[in-house]
Formats: structure tokens, sequence, C-alpha cells
């Protein structure tokens, strides 16, 4: 079983979503990994099936530049692979 829950754009403030409604529920992350207070973008959580058992990750977009390789290999991923990258 797996399910994604998408927000809009303005629903994470503060380092949480909707924090009328969740009222000081807090969130945590694994070490060396900071949660963002704000995201302009839409974000997502996704509760998945891991090695140790189902978990809930959240996915923040984030725009970057192109970064010029100078390598002349390519690696190609389906649609479904480049999406579960999200997350690991």
């Amino acid at each position: 079983m797996e399910q994604v829950i998408q927000f809009k754009n303005d629903a994470l403030k503060n380092g949480t979503w909707f924090p009328s409604k969740v009222k000081g529920l807090l969130f945590c992350t694994a070490y060396g990994y900071e949660f963002p207070t704000e995201c302009i973008y839409g974000t997502e959580l996704a509760y998945q099936l891991t090695r140790n058992g189902y978990q809930w990750f959240a996915i923040f977009p984030e725009n970057q530049e192109p970064k010029i390789s100078s390598g002349n290999k390519v690696i190609a991923f389906e649609e479904r692979c480049s999406y579960m990258l999200n997350w690991f």
C-alpha cells in the first residue's frame, strides 16, 4: 500500500503543514537533514514500504541550476524510477 498526499504551494508554513489544524504536531528528520520552514513549490507526504516497514517521507522540491559535466555518459530513468529517487 502506497499513499501520497499532495499539498498546494502555501500549505507548509513555519515547518509544518496547516499549523492551525495540526496544533503543535512535530516532524523529525533523519540525522544530518534539515526540515525546511517554508517551500515555494507544492510539497508531498508519501507513505512508502521500506526495509523497516512502512514509513512517511516528506518531499520538498527545490529549483537547482543545471551543472555542466565533463563526462560523456548519459543515464536515463524511467518516470517512476526518477520519482522514487526523491525519497532516497
